[in-house]
């Protein structure tokens, strides 16, 4: 604005705009449904069973690999929770990607600790970091920052394919059972 002194007006310039952020990574993935592939298997993040198959348990859920066929248990919204962190929301019942014991939990295991659906409660074990790594994104625990992946290496002779469970294991640079690669869907 104008501000006058005695007879004299000033024309203050007007204030810069704030520059527009740069688009993060994460920006064109976020509360919208996309499918989540092992770059080291190329197969989807999913539950053990489907939303057709009356096993399915809700909580507690396992959470696997298998072929993307495009059933919503294989569909995931990424949700900001703040700090830079997501909650990992399974589109079927909307239930979150945790881990078997939370952040209390003695029995929590640390590398092999196993991955699970349970409701959202807001626990660290629910919260991820998803990092930029290797073309794709490492996918890291709130909690103790270890790596979603698959239970097996694919050269190990345990390694199961479709139905291979899904751990934290601490990240190692290289490990394409760690990267994960995001679909819009």
């Amino acid at each position: 604005g104008d501000v006058k002194l005695g007879t004299v007006t000033v024309v203050l310039p007007a204030p810069e705009p704030e520059p527009e952020p740069e688009p993060g990574p994460m920006d064109a993935f976020i509360d919208v449904p996309v499918s989540v592939h092992n770059r080291g298997t190329d197969k989807a993040l999913c539950t053990l069973h489907n939303s057709g198959d009356s096993a399915y348990k809700g909580n507690q859920e396992q959470v696997i690999q298998f072929d993307y066929y495009g059933n919503s248990t294989q569909n995931w919204r990424f949700e900001p929770v703040g700090d830079g962190l997501f909650r990992i929301i399974n589109t079927f019942d909307n239930r979150a990607l945790c881990t078997l014991h939370n952040s209390d939990d003695s029995g929590y295991a640390g590398n092999m600790e196993e991955v699970i659906l349970y409701d959202y409660y807001g626990n660290s074990t629910q919260h991820w970091a998803v990092v930029p790594v290797d073309g794709g994104f490492a996918i890291l625990n709130a909690h103790d920052g270890r790596a979603l992946c698959t239970e097996n290496l694919v050269s190990s002779p345990n390694y199961k394919g479709n139905q291979e469970p899904m751990i934290l294991y601490d990240f190692e640079e290289g490990d394409l059972t760690m990267v994960w690669d995001l679909e819009l869907q």
